[in-house]
């Protein structure tokens, strides 16, 4: 008789599986971090853009049109608002009380769904703002799932107590 028997055929499946479970999250991550370095370069340039009006103006400017941007290929720019809209994510400029952050996030659909898997989001605190987060890097877990928060680790980021928000480096 040639061939496996099957507990060898069982053992064989069982590693599969095992493998499975733990390269499959790894892979994961990879991905979600691919995408996620994609739409740190125009939130930077957000950032750095209405840091040049700042320094030019003395003030912060929420309008986009107003700050001298060159926003991706595919990307809108709204007439009077202050939010770039891209295929997969959109980047905003955001006043919180005195608190004025740069913000990216996924693009949602018209069911009110995300366009992503996970909802992850990147801020930059601008450099000017009045609390103390000036200049902060974070990482937020909108969506509160196990995957973004373990992007947002991955990434370096630290947690913000219970939050869903990170502090990168």
């Amino acid at each position: 008789m040639k061939g496996f028997t099957l507990i060898e055929l069982l053992v064989v499946v069982l590693i599969i599986g095992i493998l499975s479970a733990v390269a499959l999250p790894q892979y994961q991550t990879a991905v979600d971090k691919a995408r996620y370095a994609k739409i740190i370069p125009m939130t930077r340039a957000l950032k750095d853009a209405t840091e040049v009006y700042y320094l030019a103006n003395g003030t912060y400017q929420f309008k986009i049109n107003d700050i001298d941007l060159q926003g991706p290929a595919g990307c809108t720019f709204p007439a009077a608002d202050n939010v770039v809209y891209c295929q997969d994510s959109w980047y905003d400029i955001l006043n919180s009380g005195n608190d004025v952050v740069g913000f990216t996030g996924p693009r949602y659909k018209s069911d009110g769904s995300a366009n992503s898997e996970i909802v992850n989001a990147y801020r930059i605190w601008l450099d000017n703002g009045t609390g103390e987060k000036s200049g902060r890097r974070e990482c937020l877990a909108y969506d509160g799932s196990a995957r973004a928060h373990r992007l947002c680790r991955a990434l370096g980021g630290v947690r913000q107590g219970s939050t869903n928000v990170y502090t990168l480096p």
